[in-house]
């Protein structure tokens, strides 16, 4: 029971049946051109950058995720 002190129990959330693609991370259509790419990329990486969130382990890897993304994505 919640006794108004202590957190409530965290709950995981459903399993999803729609995974992340690449394009949902880097939040670009499929059908996105190489400019709107690096845009997007851009964007995120300076957002999200370890160097600008300090001891946050959440931007960490979220830049990392945006990063492969962009690596994969990118390339012809």
């Amino acid at each position: 029971m919640y006794d108004g002190d202590r957190q409530p129990p965290r709950r995981r959330p459903p399993p999803s049946s729609k995974r992340k693609t690449l394009y949902d991370v880097l939040g670009v259509a499929p059908t996105a051109s190489r400019l709107e790419i690096r845009r997007a990329y851009m964007s995120l990486a300076l957002r999200h950058h370890p160097d600008k969130n300090p001891g946050d382990a959440a931007a960490a890897e979220r830049f990392q995720a945006v990063h492969s993304a962009y690596e994969v994505l990118y390339d012809e």
